[in-house]
């Protein structure tokens, strides 16, 4: 059973590749004398191909047996949820190739922060000596190092690091807002794991959406590769996993998952198989609603062990090994490259393009979607900011820049109050008062293509009624009688519409404020904690306002969710009050408030 059982080595395609490396140096250099750089540039590639193939460890499974290969290939195969272009990995790869340094980012909840792993000897601090987030965070065998582990091994620079941005109890809704708080701007690889943490409901496809695409839209242009883990503890198996499977086809971002490379081994041998590949031992007990008996031991059936971590980082080692496979000898502008022909390279590198418009939105050719730039003040984030929340952090005039949620002096009966690594602000009694002051900013300018290419029709399109003279005719007519006898318009049309729904947009653009801004909180909400509620508003439209509860009624489930106050904002200053009420859904009538976002654009 191969189940990845050592970190994957890279694939032996490697003497192949380099041979061919080798035939097209040379053939370079007996083209054209003028190609001397160009062939400079390949035998350098081959230079750093032959040093990697030197590597025992980067090669994926090049001690397998020919029946150990076919199973590796077939879990692979079976984790994968969309394998799209690859494209944006390859790009990353291609840098990593080249010999420049790079950045790997993790985002996702307490299975990335390591619950339950080794931690390692000496956690990362900060320039005040803090550790910020959990110890285990870089710990050797969270999938996420493992991952950059193998990355840096195979690519070794000593520019290389790694963030990882985990949070506890928190998915795409959170994220979505702050990634910005956890993991660098200047990324190059974002692994991206929120399997667990997100609920199985239509309305986290829009946040899952606002997670990538703001990721996508980085000045950095990062590569993610998403991977989902999964759990048994619910009334079915399928998770918001589901959720996030179309938006991540619809921006080509690769997807794979532990779930149908363990469950046959879980439904065949439970009592042995389940606690090896969730969390067992430390203070894992029954009497917690995650737990639950298997072989007569206590496991964790929300975080993965040790051993599943390992089989996580597997599948994405595989996978960008197989990408790496295909990375070709030169760059797109190189005679060898990629994408040979000029024309061809334009059409085919729009794989790396962020799509015009929202999958969460309605088709509109002629506007494009409003662009705000999110801006969140989190109580577990490291980061220095004004005062007043806005999306300029240019220092003001309000003093030294703060961490965290920074009370207004009108608020009353709020205090920090933490839990291991979760900070807060707390109230327990009614009446308490927060104020917080932002500033909503105008709407980003949006992206405009300036380039006149025409997209082609896609090569693969079939039909009957092609191919010869008799057939085109026969289309026609039948065309003529469906009431389509307009032909096809000439590129010169095309691009002609093309200019004017820009033009159009353009005004649109500038002729208002647009929809507005938004803003929301983040809270605690639990079964457990006797958790009460809140009524929050903006500025002094308090019957506007929003009750939130933090009490639900998932047992298994204590999660920070964020939600949205306020829509329609005007750009400028803005004062949000949250209350705590005395009326609460706690069942004992307890009416603790964890506040610990506020998030706004």
């Amino acid at each position: 059973m191969v189940l990845f059982k050592s970190l994957p080595r890279f694939p032996r395609l490697f003497p192949v590749l380099l041979l061919l490396v080798v035939i097209v140096t040379y053939a370079a250099s007996r083209l054209d004398p003028a190609r001397k750089s160009t062939s400079g540039a390949l035998r350098g590639f081959a230079d750093r191909v032959a040093k990697l193939s030197a590597r025992p460890w980067s090669r994926v499974g090049a001690g397998d047996t020919a029946e150990e290969a076919h199973r590796r290939a077939w879990e692979l195969a079976r984790a994968t949820q969309y394998a799209g272009t690859g494209a944006r990995v390859q790009r990353f790869l291609e840098k990593a190739l080249r010999g420049e340094p790079f950045t790997v980012a993790a985002i996702g909840g307490s299975v990335s922060k390591g619950r339950g792993l080794t931690p390692p000897k000496n956690a990362p601090q900060d320039a005040d000596g803090e550790i910020h987030g959990a110890t285990t965070l870089y710990s050797r065998e969270n999938l996420h190092f493992l991952v950059f582990d193998w990355l840096n091994a195979t690519f070794p620079n000593a520019g290389n690091r790694f963030v990882n941005g985990a949070q506890g109890g928190v998915g795409a809704g959170y994220f979505a807002w702050c990634f910005k708080e956890h993991i660098p701007t200047d990324v190059d690889l974002v692994l991206v794991e929120l399997g667990i943490n997100d609920l199985n409901h239509l309305r986290v496809v829009a946040k899952y959406e606002l997670l990538v695409r703001s990721v996508l839209e980085l000045d950095s242009a990062p590569a993610i590769v998403n991977i989902e883990t999964f759990t048994t503890l619910f009334h079915e198996l399928i998770s918001s996993s589901a959720m996030h499977n179309d938006v991540l086809a619809y921006y080509d971002i690769p997807s794979l998952s532990i779930r149908d490379v363990l469950l046959p081994r879980l439904m065949a041998d439970p009592d042995v198989q389940m606690p090896r590949w969730f969390r067992t031992g430390g203070d894992v007990s029954l009497g917690d609603d995650k737990v639950r008996e298997w072989g007569g031991v206590p496991v964790d059936l929300m975080h993965i062990s040790a051993k599943g971590h390992g089989l996580a980082a597997g599948l994405i080692i595989n996978y960008l090994s197989t990408q790496l496979a295909l990375v070709a000898p030169m760059t797109a502008k190189g005679h060898f490259g990629r994408f040979s022909a000029a024309h061809l390279r334009k059409t085919l590198e729009r794989v790396y393009d962020v799509p015009d418009t929202w999958l969460t939105q309605s088709f509109d050719p002629t506007e494009l979607p409003e662009r705000r730039a999110p801006v969140c003040r989190s109580m577990n984030s490291a980061k220095l900011h004004n005062r007043v929340s806005g999306a300029d952090d240019t220092p003001d005039g309000d003093g030294d820049q703060v961490r965290g949620l920074v009370l207004h002096p009108s608020s009353h009966g709020w205090e920090p109050w933490a839990w291991h690594e979760k900070h807060y602000l707390v109230a327990r009694t009614p009446g308490a008062l927060a104020v917080f002051d932002f500033v909503i900013a105008q709407p980003l300018p949006a992206t405009h293509d300036d380039d006149d290419e025409v997209i082609e029709d896609p090569m693969d399109v079939y039909s009957a009624f092609e191919g010869t003279p008799t057939d085109g005719r026969a289309a026609s007519a039948r065309r003529d009688m469906a009431g389509l006898k307009e032909q096809p318009a000439s590129r010169q049309e095309m691009r002609t519409r093309r200019r004017q729904r820009r033009s159009s947009t353009f005004r649109k653009e500038h002729s208002g404020a647009g929809d507005g801004g938004t803003v929301a909180i983040g809270f605690q909400r639990s079964a457990n904690y006797g958790l009460g509620s809140v009524h929050c508003w903006v500025d002094e439209d308090r019957a506007a306002g929003r009750r939130l509860d933090g009490w639900w009624e998932i047992k298994e489930r204590n999660m920070g969710i964020v939600t949205e106050v306020a829509t329609g904002l005007q750009p400028g200053r803005h004062r949000l009050q949250c209350e705590l009420l005395a009326d609460t859904l706690d069942p004992l009538k307890r009416h603790e408030f964890r506040l610990f976002a506020i998030v706004h654009n």
